[in-house]
């Protein structure tokens, strides 16, 4: 008969009322008092994580006994971990968590390069720059159907708009020359399209060919259109 054994550390949790990481986990090192152990040992366990955030929630509050019970569970060498005052709470503070506003960013701006009139504006033509409010901004208007902003008159390079919410890019503006892929079997034509509205990835536009033909299409990467049919009107 094989009898295992398990040699366990006798370890101390070291913990003021407030732990401040810059990672999203809580470490063996962050919470216990290494400085018993042998550094064979110390190496081997300081970096292994006994508790990861899984939301973004920028503070939690344990226990001492819990963050104790995690130790445990997680390396069990040092089962026999002692803590004072278990009921006492430990506020573990994680790094801020910046949200993803989809693909616009609410920031100010000035133009890269000359713009004329009715201009749909995306980050594609504009560099962010510092909140300035005694810079003079230039007249926009907001397009509310197509939710894009638009410069009112001709714009020159390094005007100010302020703050302004812009998307990253926009597909194709009302007007704009596009190629329609017709697929009909195995058979692929290209034709000439003109958007009749504003589009942004991912949308569906219609379209208007030569003939005056008005198609609903999904867009494609840049400048193209495709759509399925049994035949070309």
């Amino acid at each position: 008969m094989i009898a295992t054994f398990l040699i366990t550390a006798s370890v101390s949790l070291a913990l003021n009322d407030t732990l401040d990481l810059d990672r999203n986990d809580v470490r063996v090192k962050d919470v216990v008092d290494m400085r018993s152990l042998s550094p064979t040992l110390a190496s081997r366990i300081s970096d292994k994580a006994i508790a990861t955030r899984t939301g973004s929630q920028a503070v939690i509050k344990l226990t001492r006994s819990d963050i104790a019970d995690l130790v445990r569970k997680r390396v069990p060498v040092l089962s026999d971990i002692k803590t004072s005052e278990p009921d006492d709470f430990i506020s573990i503070h994680f790094p801020k968590i910046e949200k993803n506003i989809s693909d616009r960013t609410f920031s100010c701006y000035e133009l890269m390069g000359f713009v004329p009139e009715g201009t749909a504006l995306t980050r594609e033509n504009l560099r962010p720059v510092s909140c300035d409010a005694k810079r003079e901004k230039i007249a926009l208007r907001y397009d509310k159907p197509t939710r894009l902003v638009r410069t009112i008159a001709n714009a020159n390079a390094g005007q100010y708009l302020g703050r302004v919410s812009v998307p990253k890019t926009m597909f194709a503006d009302k007007g704009d020359p596009l190629t329609l892929q017709v697929i009909i079997g195995p058979v692929k034509i290209e034709k000439k399209v003109w958007a009749l509205q504003p589009a942004h990835a991912a949308d569906k536009i219609f379209v208007k060919d030569r003939e005056g033909t008005v198609l609903r299409v999904p867009v494609l990467p840049r400048n193209q259109m495709r759509t399925e049919l049994g035949g070309i009107n």
